[in-house]
């Protein structure tokens, strides 16, 4: 057996110098996978970038604070400053997400309001908000979120209006991407937007929450029509 791993041994280093000769690189037998896995972080790297996929995003500094709030979506994590609310992210198989580090549990302030205003709403007896908000975006992307606030409670629209509202009609993908990139949902009611074809869309919450929020805004609607 130790001959065989010799003779393997004297083998590969013989390859390894040929290569080199050729090519200036010698073979390692674990750089491909080494590359591989190194692409396949980058990527997600990218993706995480592109798609927004996470709620907490890099800039928001150390002085932020949270708390959380249940409500009959689940456990929402709030998270903003003195001055205004910077983040409410829905949670993923019935958990919330984690705080960053650094930053302090408080029930103070902004973030206090905020959950009495969201208390009132999953209660049916709030329509609008009235909150300090600090959306953090492009022009373009503030400018569709300024667009979603517009619409009435219990209302929705399509992709394709709400780009005509913005004042790109062609621009539907584009408004759409920016629903994506929205992190103060609920507030800034991204769920209002839906398909052309009257089906729910896409939403960042998942289907099944977006379809909550929407049976929320009906029920006061239907019962005072009723």
């Amino acid at each position: 057996m130790d001959g065989i791993r010799q003779r393997f041994s004297l083998l590969q280093t013989a390859l390894n110098l040929f290569l080199l000769a050729v090519a200036g690189e010698p073979l390692h037998p674990l750089r491909g996978r080494e590359d591989e896995q190194a692409n396949q972080h980058d990527d997600h790297e990218k993706d995480k970038q592109q798609y927004g996929k996470s709620h907490v995003s890099t800039f928001y500094t150390v002085a932020m604070k949270y708390c959380y709030t249940e409500t009959p979506i689940g456990p929402l994590l709030i998270a903003g400053d003195d001055e205004s609310i910077h983040l409410i992210a829905f949670p993923k198989n019935g958990k919330p997400p984690k705080p960053e580090a650094g930053w302090t549990e408080s029930m103070t302030g902004p973030l206090a309001e905020s959950v009495r205003q969201l208390r009132e709403y999953f209660a049916g007896r709030r329509k609008d908000f009235d909150l300090p908000l600090a959306p953090e975006g492009t022009d373009f992307q503030r400018k569709v979120w300024r667009k979603l606030q517009e619409i009435p409670y219990g209302e929705t629209i399509s992709y394709g209006e709400l780009a005509k509202r913005v004042g790109n009609p062609k621009a539907s993908r584009a408004v759409g991407s920016a629903n994506g990139k929205n992190r103060i949902p609920i507030v800034i009611p991204c769920h209002r937007v839906i398909a052309g074809d009257g089906g729910l869309g896409g939403f960042g919450g998942g289907l099944t929450t977006k379809e909550k929020l929407l049976a929320i805004e009906r029920a006061p609607l239907a019962k005072a029509a009723s």
